[in-house]
């Protein structure tokens, strides 16, 4: 009869160094150990777009428990338009969700984008300097529509302690996106994002006014302490 051997823990050491730690639940911890400090990096959601989705609701990802996050979306794409070849002009926004709060904010002012585009079209795209009641992540114009098996798009977002109480503190967001509008043109936007608020506890991606998620999207949310 064949034995069974329960690992309970594996660890790596000496140096610079990674250690894998398991739970009794089958949970997975990643540590990275780089000359005797250890940061520890957890994922924490993991999404995936249904077919015709307008939106994507990440809740309950931000805690005192993590200092800055990584959220990683990858293969995002547009349902294919059923009157024409486009859907519309459709812009991929963003907002976030602030401690207390039943709704996604949608404050007038509370969002401010400062961002450059740049594009094959045109090399010398200005910076922008934008406020209103969401993110407007692609600016430059709609987004092609049935990209998932050619040009999907993806967006990677670095937030900076969201969940502070400070409250004269806002939270800013890194990111960087890449996707093809319907010129057809590839276009990279990349910058800051700022809310006036902070203790966020949530973030949602979703396409303004007809535009739907192609199924197959992938949505990842990383913390670090």
């Amino acid at each position: 009869m064949a034995s069974i051997l329960k690992v309970d823990k594996i660890r790596v050491s000496g140096g610079d160094s990674d250690s894998i730690s398991f739970d009794g639940s089958g949970n997975i911890t990643f540590n990275k150990t780089v000359s005797g400090n250890t940061i520890p990096i957890e994922l924490l959601n993991t999404t995936t777009s249904t077919d015709g989705v307008n939106t994507i609701e990440l809740n309950d990802i931000f805690s005192t428990t993590y200092r800055y996050y990584k959220i990683v979306c990858t293969d995002l794409a547009l349902k294919e338009g059923t009157g024409g070849e486009y859907d519309g002009d459709a812009k991929l926004e963003c907002r976030i969700k602030l401690s207390g709060q039943g709704t996604y904010d949608t404050g007038g002012s509370a969002y401010i984008r400062r961002t450059e585009t740049f594009s094959n079209a045109n090399a010398n795209y200005a910076g922008a300097n934008v406020t209103g009641s969401a993110w407007v992540l692609t600016p430059s114009g709609a987004v092609e529509d049935g990209q998932y098996n050619t040009t999907p798009m993806n967006v990677e977002f670095t937030v900076y302690n969201p969940s502070s109480t400070n409250t004269s503190q806002g939270v800013y967001i890194r990111y960087e996106l890449n996707y093809v509008s319907y010129h057809p043109y590839r276009i990279g936007n990349r910058g800051h994002l700022f809310h006036t608020s902070n203790n966020w506890t949530g973030l949602s991606l979703f396409w303004a006014g007809s535009g739907e998620f192609h199924a197959g999207a992938v949505f990842k949310v990383y913390g670090f302490k």
